[in-house]
């Protein structure tokens, strides 16, 4: 990375620092306005690059500064513009009041590295380490830890993900707030509202309620696989107005049974014999809800979904578009609405007088508003709260790649499962661990998800992935990058990814990838190229994760352990046919504690094994060897 001191300043004395801070910003006013060494430099400038905010309190001529003052230090996170950029502040304590004989007189320059201003930067750099490696993770959604055996990549990988999922836009804020904010900033797809009002249009013009009753048993049924009936627009044709899952045709009470090439007859009709005068009693019952309005006298004849979905299907103005008696209740709850009745129709009022109350002035549909819910809360599970609150901790999940793992393991496949009788063997379709995960961080909008994939690169990328190298894009998350997985056409309600788009699979906003590999493994292929662009890279050295040794003081001498850890990696680095990549990590010398603090059984069990493997095949490797054990007993 590289560190530039940039001035808070420009066109002008005003100092508008406190904007870039408050704004997670940085902007080159001069550049903007013409200054072409300016511009020149700004193009040096890239994401991860390191900002110095300076003082801009003595002035020469035109727009030159001394720099007397750190008053920030800053991660660049997004390229906005040429000239405009996305910053990430840090939270620095002790800033120095001033460096003595400094100067950088531009609006940006780079950091001279023989300054005394470079070298407290780069100390800073080095204590905020996992911080810088967040900020990247955040910026680019995936990430990608490497680095020589034991440097603590896993370990590292892990502590970044317990962090993020502590953390997120919704931490500390009450539901209403986080409500008001969307809906302040919500933008109709005028498009999507067209489409949703001409399939309402369309529903009602074909089953008015005036004419319910006179429906014949193919135009109400289900089961023939006709899509014109009312039982498929209630459950299907009207998903995108509001989902309905009955969970089984017997819902409707009246079916046709393709097993059985009949009607099947439920609930309160089972015993009539005659289907036509089964259907009419259906019939009449849904007439008298329609006209009734309320689900008083129904809710023992039909289930509280259905009755929903009829009702909001409609009335659209006075019952919202949510069917699931559970899903009602957890908004009652989030926004602490008032009911003291029972009824579900009375239930789905109060919620629907709450979007009124809310979107009064505001032009946001009903359909609109149920999608702002669904996008921002958890309204399936219910979220949790503390002291009106949203309580914002996410979840982690971990696997580790291999040979033979595939897209079955990742993402679905057919798995074998035992059929009804219990005895033959047959194959259901059934999500992989990450299909699975990103469904639940889609469920659950205000909180962050971690999945890291431990040695990635042991895996076939390609065959693991399939089409998902385009939807974990950072440029492609969400619904716009949506995707058909190869075993689309057999979903379940089980494996169903999405209520709207059913044979979609996307990668949600707020999962991060976090993958762990060592580049310096013979025994594996090289990073899929067309994966490889779709995340950021950083090398973990072992001086970054030397800290997991002071978790062990009870059992070794941990400044005896960094001291030979160092002096044995700064070996290792001289070394032309080893280098960098080549260093042993930390991990290695917590083995310490296994052998009571004993160095030399470290060397004998651990460490020379494993140089001599770097070292097989080199001309003199035995004496390099040597050089590298005595780099390790001694003080370098």
């Amino acid at each position: 990375m590289n560190y530039w001191a940039v001035g808070a300043s420009w066109g002008g004395t005003e100092d508008v620092s406190g904007e870039f801070f408050k704004k997670k910003i940085w902007y080159d006013g001069y550049a903007h306005h013409g200054d072409e060494q300016n511009k020149s430099m700004l193009d040096a400038v890239s994401v991860g690059d390191v900002l110095i905010m300076k003082s801009s309190a003595t002035k020469g001529k035109g727009h030159s500064v001394t720099f007397t003052k750190v008053k920030g230090i800053g991660i660049i996170t997004d390229k906005i513009n040429w000239y405009r950029f996305k910053v990430n502040w840090l939270d620095v304590k002790n800033l120095p009041k001033d460096f003595d004989n400094i100067s950088y007189r531009k609006t940006i320059e780079q950091l001279r590295e023989n300054d005394e201003i470079y070298k407290f930067v780069n100390d800073v750099m080095g204590q905020n380490n996992m911080n810088i490696i967040i900020d990247y993770l955040k910026a680019n959604k995936n990430l990608i830890l490497t680095g020589a055996p034991g440097t603590g990549k896993t370990y590292l990988a892990k502590e970044i993900a317990e962090s993020i999922v502590k953390e997120n836009s919704a931490s500390g804020q009450t539901p209403i707030k986080i409500l008001k904010n969307a809906i302040d900033n919500f933008k109709p797809d005028l498009e999507a509202r067209e489409e949703k009002e001409n399939l309402l249009k369309m529903f009602l013009k074909q089953f008015p309620k005036e004419k319910i009753q006179s429906l014949t048993l193919d135009e109400y049924c289900a089961g023939k696989g006709d899509r014109n009936n009312f039982c498929w627009w209630i459950e299907t044709g009207l998903k995108t107005l509001g989902k309905y899952a009955p969970g089984s045709a017997r819902s409707y009470l009246i079916y046709w049974s393709k097993k059985k090439e009949e009607y099947s007859k439920h609930g309160y009709i089972k015993d009539e014999a005659d289907n036509r005068k089964a259907l009419e009693i259906v019939l009449s019952d849904i007439h008298g809800l329609i006209g009734a309005g309320n689900s008083k006298d129904y809710e023992d004849k039909f289930g509280n979904g259905l009755i929903l979905k009829i009702l909001n299907t409609y009335y659209p103005e006075v019952f919202f578009p949510i069917n699931s008696t559970k899903h009602m209740d957890n908004v009652i709850r989030l926004f602490n609405l008032k009911t003291d009745s029972t009824s579900v129709s009375d239930k789905n009022k109060v919620i629907n007088n709450f979007y009124k109350a809310q979107c009064k002035s505001l032009d946001i549909t009903p359909f609109e508003f149920q999608r702002i819910l669904y996008d921002l809360f958890n309204i399936a599970e219910g979220e949790i709260l503390y002291e009106d609150k949203i309580v914002s901790d996410g979840d982690i999940s971990f696997v580790q790649f291999h040979p033979s793992y595939d897209y079955t393991d990742f993402v679905e496949g057919l798995r074998p499962v035992k059929n009804e009788d219990n005895n033959d063997i047959g194959f259901e379709l059934k999500n992989g661990i990450f299909k699975q995960f990103c469904k639940k961080a889609k469920n659950n909008p205000n909180k962050n998800y971690v999945f890291i994939i431990d040695e990635i690169n042991r895996g076939e990328i390609s065959k693991i992935f399939g089409e998902l190298f385009f939807s974990i894009d950072p440029g492609y998350r969400g619904e716009k990058g949506k995707v058909k997985t190869q075993y689309s056409n057999m979903q379940t309600e089980d494996t169903l990814f999405s209520d709207i788009d059913e044979d979609y699979f996307y990668v949600p906003e707020n999962v991060y990838i976090i993958g762990t590999m060592n580049d310096i493994d013979r025994s594996v292929e090289s990073f899929d190229f067309a994966m490889r662009r779709r995340f950021v890279w950083k090398e973990i050295k072992a001086e970054d994760t030397q800290n997991m040794l002071d978790s062990i003081t009870d059992k070794i001498d941990v400044s005896e352990a960094k001291k030979r850890m160092n002096s044995l990696n700064a070996e290792i680095e001289k070394m032309p046919e080893l280098g960098s990549h080549y260093q042993i990590g930390a991990a290695y010398f917590l083995k310490l504690k296994n052998y009571n603090g004993d160095f030399n059984r470290l060397w004998d069990l651990h460490l020379k094994p494993l140089l001599s493997e770097y070292l097989r095949g080199l001309q003199g490797s035995e004496s390099k060897l040597k050089e590298l054990q005595k780099a390790y007993e001694t003080d370098n």
